[in-house]
């Protein structure tokens, strides 16, 4: 409930009894007969004011609750005792116990006002962030937390209430949350013409300044990075060879668009040693003059950002083309010396965040290049090499980000070999700088290094210095540096587009980035597709849902060792792959207890797993049709299952995978095999992806359409 206090005693500290005003508001009324609420006014007030409540603790869950829900609600009952009557908060359905706080002396004396009016209910709404702060046991520690309270009756009783209250200069305010099936009608709105009409669209926590400054922050970003077109590759005209001519010896049948031939010239460019000398200094010259003395070597290299769409598999597989000889000169020069050892030299290393992923490079290498071209080979599976010889003959070596840091965490082949240079596909996937993906990228050695991601800052701007770190782009990959030349001058005030001045100085330097319009596509239609599970599938959804109910209770009574949004992380991404895949099997607690006895034993990792892998047991892995790997972080299942990669399946979809030269068989609307419903079906076919298939194999039928 809001209040509006009288201005005479708001600051004053004779009437200390009227303290503490809540710092935020909060009465709010709900109808539940009539399906009218009573609350809140909307009007301009010097300060907003808050219900607070003195928790004692929960052992266990009475009132069910939806661990996924925002807010819970729960009864505000009036109590007596010896001392005086007071308001406590309860979970017992029948109001007789179960109280486990104390609403705030001044609530209830607004609470208490309305006492004499029949039929009217109190409901106190907690976010998750509060319900969370309760203890879950017995303490001596007094907690107090922000609660808002619901009041709710008859709509024949709201000019009362909204009259005893402003009595009291308390002034019902819009509910953050309030139930469905309740209407919203504010005695204290002013509604124009006089007609009370419901004002549930009014309903919702106010933005808080966090949340718009991060809001403005974002937009600002993502102008920037749209910004970031061909001004990125002035000056790279000095490299003296025709990108063209060359690439063009080596396509077959494939003709490279302008704006491809643009990334190429900037790769070039970045990877040549005088103009990222020149670049890099005129860059520290407008940043902070005095650091362009320390420079060491700069960084070759950068960051293609093109979105999804435009080819970056493409533009970088012919810049590789283009410096095919220089790398081959790398490759026979002598190592590098480590110790008494001689670290051998080899083409480019390119790491992959999935095994289909391993698939659609070679395939591009195969479809676009004259046979010869460019020899790659596959680092993935068990039966990978134990020593480097066999890597340096190849002008590509393909490995995904799991078996990257496999091998760093063992035999470390890809780390005894200096690279004449390193691709990250997906780079976005090193952002976490204590994963062992990342330490492992960013040990390995390279000449030149190269990010390729559509989203360079996916989270924070801490995204982007792991991208630096790993480029290394210093003295700006230091912790302090970039805090002071990029962060800082953006928080001091995230509304001037000065503030972002240094952050585009940056990119505008190391990173290309193009969007779809480039691509000159017909407009998009959007065709709503509503699909029905079927009951197999219900059935499985509400079991992951009940999993998730259940652990939150166990979690409740201390009885589990996990956090409670890595609980709702798994949910979501198990519904996920549900909803998508349709095999998604559940675990059990027996299941649940043996992984995290396993999570304990030396030499498992368990910080580098994310929200699906660190939850998947035998039977979820063998849903994923053989996978090795997670397909969310890419990290390796138990060595026992690592097999060599296989080519992506799209038999299903009536189109021959990449090592298939059959004809493609006559289109059929797909239907999943007899007696198999989509939730146990071995292929995966849930009823979402059967709808995709026939959408696909309907559109072989349009003329022009890409298979």
């Amino acid at each position: 409930m809001r209040t509006l206090p009288n201005r005479e005693r708001k600051r004053g500290a004779d009437h200390a009894i009227d303290a503490p005003f809540p710092k935020r508001p909060l009465l709010f009324g709900q109808d539940a007969t009539t399906t009218h609420v009573l609350e809140p006014m909307d009007m301009d007030v010097d300060k907003v004011f808050s219900a607070k409540a003195q928790v004692s603790f929960i052992e266990k869950l009475v009132i069910p609750i939806d661990p996924w829900s925002l807010f819970s609600s729960f009864p505000v009952v009036r109590r007596n005792n010896k001392k005086a009557e007071s308001f406590q908060i309860t979970q017992s359905p029948d109001h007789e116990t179960g109280d486990f706080a104390l609403v705030d002396l001044i609530t209830t004396r607004h609470l208490e006002a309305l006492l004499h009016l029949e039929n009217i209910i109190f409901t106190a709404v907690m976010s998750a962030t509060s319900f969370a702060k309760i203890p879950r046991k017995a303490t001596r520690k007094k907690t107090i937390i922000d609660v808002t309270v619901n009041i709710s009756g008859p709509e024949h009783l709201a000019d009362a209430v909204g009259a005893a209250l402003a009595h009291l200069n308390c002034h019902l305010q819009h509910p953050v949350y309030l139930d469905s099936a309740l209407g919203y009608k504010n005695p204290h709105y002013f509604y124009p013409g006089g007609i009370r009409t419901d004002l549930r669209h009014l309903i919702g926590p106010e933005p808080e300044a966090a949340e718009i400054t991060s809001a403005q922050v974002s937009q600002h970003i993502d102008a920037l990075l749209g910004s970031l077109d061909e001004h990125s590759t002035e000056g790279s005209n000095e490299i003296e060879c025709n990108i063209t001519a060359i690439v063009q010896l080596h396509l077959a049948n494939t003709k490279l668009q302008k704006y491809q031939i643009s990334g190429i010239r900037f790769i070039l460019a970045r990877e040549d040693l005088n103009h990222c000398h020149i670049a890099d200094h005129e860059l520290w010259g407008l940043l902070d003059y005095k650091i362009v003395s320390k420079l060491s070597s700069p960084c070759r290299g950068g960051i293609l950002a093109d979105v999804m769409g435009l080819g970056k598999t493409l533009t970088m597989l012919s810049a590789i083309v283009c410096t095919k000889e220089d790398a081959a000169t790398f490759a026979q020069s002598e190592g590098d010396d480590i110790g008494s050892c001689s670290r051998p030299k080899a083409g480019t290393l390119v790491v992959l965040p999935s095994i289909q992923l391993l698939d659609v490079w070679s395939s591009e290498i195969h479809r676009h290049f004259h046979p010869g071209t460019l020899s790659n080979y596959v680092f993935h599976g068990a039966d990978r090499p134990k020593s480097a010889n066999l890597l340096l003959r190849h002008d590509i070596v393909l490995t995904t980000y799991g078996t990257l840091a496999a091998d760093w965490e063992r035999s470390r082949v890809l780390q005894e070999i200096h690279w004449f240079r390193v691709v990250l596909d997906e780079a976005h996937c090193i952002r976490n700088q204590a994963t062992a993906m990342f330490k492992a990228a960013h040990c390995l050695e390279a000449e030149r290094r190269w990010c390729l991601t559509g989203t360079p800052i996916q989270n924070s701007l801490m995204d982007l210095r792991s991208l630096l770190k790993f480029l290394r782009h210093e003295p700006l990959s230091e912790t302090s540096i970039f805090n002071k030349h990029i962060i800082d001058p953006i928080r001091s005030d995230p509304t001037a587009n000065e503030s972002f001045r240094n952050l585009q100085l940056l990119l505008r330097t190391i990173c290309l980035r193009r969007t779809e319009s480039l691509l000159n596509l017909p407009p998009s239609t959007t065709e709503m597709m509503p699909i029905s599970l079927s009951p197999e599938e219900i059935s499985a959804y509400e079991g992951i849902l009940s999993d998730c109910q259940a652990e939150f209770e166990r979690q409740v009574c201390g009885k589990s060792d996990l956090k409670s949004f890595n609980i709702l992380f798994q949910t979501v991404q198990k519904l996920r792959m549900l909803c998508n895949h349709g095999t998604f099997a559940t675990d059990n607690q027996e299941q649940r207890s043996r992984k995290r006895s396993k999570s304990r034993e030396p030499g498992f990792s368990g910080s580098d797993l994310c929200i699906l892998c660190s939850d998947m047991d035998e039977d979820s892995r063998a849903s994923l049709n053989g996978a090795t790997e997670c397909p969310l972080c890419g990290h390796l299942f138990a060595p026992s299952r690592s097999q060599p990669s296989t080519p992506l399946n799209t038999s299903f979809l009536g189109i021959p995978g990449p090592s298939s030269r059959t004809p493609t068989p006559s289109l059929e609307y797909y239907s999943p095999p007899a007696g198999l419903s989509p939730v146990n079906s071995p292929a995966g076919h849930s009823s979402k992806l059967s709808a995709v298939v026939q959408n696909i194999q309907k559109s072989f039928t349009v003329d022009g359409s890409k298979r």
